[in-house]
């Protein structure tokens, strides 16, 4: 019985591989949202890069975060920047 569960399941998995993918056009909403997302990750990117680098450690107990918030600041920096799809926004 487990024999031929097993060999349905592979069976439909084979089919379902065999499927081919069908590509369309993007819409210019498609495009349009990817530029928008390409763009909030520029920013979250920039926003984290900028309080990595741009403010001290100094500064950031002087504001009342804790004293290991700039290496936290700076790990979500790190990150970011290794995940970032930089997609060209033209128009």
């Amino acid at each position: 019985m487990l024999s031929s569960i097993l060999l349905q399941l592979a069976l439909a998995t084979n089919y379902v591989a065999s499927v081919p993918i069908q590509k369309r056009a993007l819409s210019q909403n498609d495009i349009i949202s990817l530029q928008l997302a390409s763009y909030f990750e520029n920013l979250e990117l920039s926003l984290y890069t900028g309080g990595c680098e741009g403010i001290t450690d100094v500064q950031w107990i002087a504001a009342g975060f804790p004293s290991t918030f700039q290496q936290d600041i700076c790990a979500i920096a790190e990150v970011s920047s290794s995940r970032a799809c930089i997609l060209p926004i033209t128009d």
